[in-house]
């Protein structure tokens, strides 16, 4: 009778020490989600880790918020924070059993150690090879295994996925020749993919495309096409400011309907902000003056703050 005492006993304590764990990890995700404070966030999980030095989980959420709050930090001090990632995930890789922290630690280690601050790109690139294969994930073998709504639903969330993944492979595809093609394929694909323009994430892409764009045409003296996709990216650019809340948006396209944010992206300041700077390119001079060019800046100068902070998405 005394065993089984214990024995309830120590499934209370396990339950609780979960339960607080959970708890540390839940209110250091909400310092990002609402208030994009990532510092607060970093120092919550590290008091967690003193609480709970084994917790593998804290350790593999605090890697994440590592590798972001560097941004914008001097070299010196994103190394330290970039080290103190690292050496998270190699204690985790070394000790933890858990298959899904490990992986989780594992797609982190190597942006940690491909970062400029540490440079070790070669060691990414082995460690990389001990992921799955993109036709083995585990998303690819729900639509296998689940029925009605949830397959339904796994179907577009790996269409969200792998579409997000095109995406943004188009966008940092290095072909400086056909750049601007390229900008029109991926404005053109995400216009089909999202007809309801309920963009999300993936109107940033629609803002710097649009931009790209607009200034192709006024190099090429075309003013009327670079008024409209100035226009175009400005909507975008003043969307993501003042609408786009990362983690919380969720899509209502035909093929995306239903799917929450995968990718989110990190800024230091605001997006308005950002295309008033690229407006100050001399290849708009010519059109400085035009009516509509000015009712672009002044529109962009009413959401120019500085602050945005949002996730990176390759660490999500």
């Amino acid at each position: 009778m005394l065993d089984l005492f214990f024995h309830a006993s120590a499934l209370i304590d396990v339950k609780n020490k979960e339960k607080q764990i959970n708890d540390i990890i839940f209110r250091a995700e909400q310092y990002c989600q609402t208030d994009n404070d990532r510092e607060k966030a970093v120092s919550t999980l590290r008091e967690g880790l003193k609480e709970y030095p084994n917790s593998y989980k804290i350790m593999e959420r605090l890697m994440l918020h590592l590798q972001s709050t560097k941004w914008g930090k001097p070299k010196d001090e994103a190394l330290i924070l970039i080290n103190e990632a690292i050496k998270l995930g190699e204690k985790i890789l070394a000790e933890c059993t858990e298959d899904e922290c490990r992986l989780s630690a594992l797609h982190n280690l190597c942006y940690a150690y491909s970062s400029p601050e540490a440079g070790m790109t070669e060691k990414a690139i082995e460690l990389a090879k001990k992921l799955p294969y993109t036709n083995i994930a585990r998303e690819a073998m729900f639509v296998q295994l689940y029925e009605g709504e949830k397959k339904m639903r796994q179907y577009r969330e790996n269409i969200h996925l792998y579409f997000g993944h095109l995406i943004i492979n188009m966008t940092n595809y290095k072909d400086t020749e056909n750049a601007v093609i390229i900008s029109k394929k991926i404005v053109k694909l995400i216009e089909v993919m999202i007809e309801d323009g309920n963009y999300g994430y993936f109107g940033l892409m629609m803002f710097g495309h649009y931009s790209e764009i607009a200034l192709d045409c006024a190099k090429s003296d075309d003013y009327d096409k670079t008024i409209e996709n100035l226009r175009l990216s400005s909507d975008n650019a003043i969307k993501i400011d003042t609408e786009y809340k990362g983690y919380n948006t969720e899509y209502t396209s035909l093929l995306l309907k239903g799917t929450g944010s995968i990718f989110t992206f990190n800024s230091t300041e605001s997006f308005s902000k950002i295309l008033l700077e690229k407006m100050k390119n001399s290849a708009f001079d010519p059109i400085r003056e035009n009516k509509a060019f000015i009712e672009i800046e002044e529109k962009l100068n009413k959401y120019a703050k500085s602050g945005a902070s949002f996730v990176k998405s390759p660490l999500v």
